[in-house]
């Protein structure tokens, strides 16, 4: 019979949160978006607009976009599913690439490329209009980062932003996108006042 649990003596190893290098701000994307191939457009704005990962959205097809109630419906690992409710940008994006193909199935794919096919990356794209802009370098997950802050500094609701982003509990979003000293924060602290000098 054993009589402890061996277990417990292995130490656990800490959890190592990667975080986006660099975020672009609201006016570096738009500088981004006058620059980026017209084809590939609207998914680069439908990708900073909705929060996704890069894997996501690419594998959304055609059925998973809800458009009468404005949800997009996404799978990740695990074939675990949320619905990430379309801001105004997201909708019309979606709209826009709806109507090019028109006839498309309910399983094909929700974007597709120059190529009319389904998106892996737009990596190249970025690449090139980053450096038209004169940008420093985003990545895709860089826009999942800005997206994340945006919507962090309008409504400081951190519940809120987890659950369009997917994650498995508020903690990971604090940590991994919102780990800077916010305003209100700043403001919080420099409120404080002490009287000194005046007995």
């Amino acid at each position: 019979m054993v009589l402890f649990n061996p277990v417990l003596a292995v130490k656990k190893p800490k959890l190592k949160l990667v975080r986006p290098n660099y975020a672009p701000s609201p006016s570096e994307i738009l500088l981004i978006l006058n620059a980026i191939h017209p084809t590939a457009r609207r998914f680069f704005l439908a990708y900073c607009s909705s929060g996704c990962r890069k894997s996501e959205l690419i594998n959304c097809n055609v059925r998973d976009a809800d458009m009468e109630n404005r949800l997009l419906r996404v799978v990740r690992k695990g074939s675990k599913e949320r619905f990430v409710p379309m801001n105004d940008i997201l909708f019309q994006q979606i709209k826009n690439e709806l109507e090019t193909h028109a006839q498309a199935k309910p399983d094909d794919p929700l974007f597709l490329n120059r190529e009319g096919r389904r998106y892996r990356t737009i990596r190249k794209s970025l690449e090139r209009a980053c450096e038209k802009a004169k940008v420093p370098h985003i990545g895709h997950h860089s826009l999942r980062h800005a997206f994340a802050t945006a919507v962090w500094h309008e409504k400081k609701d951190i519940v809120s932003l987890s659950k369009i982003l997917g994650h498995a509990n508020p903690t990971i979003t604090w940590n991994m996108y919102v780990h800077g000293v916010d305003q209100k924060t700043r403001e919080t602290a420099e409120g404080f006042k002490l009287e000194i000098g005046k007995e």
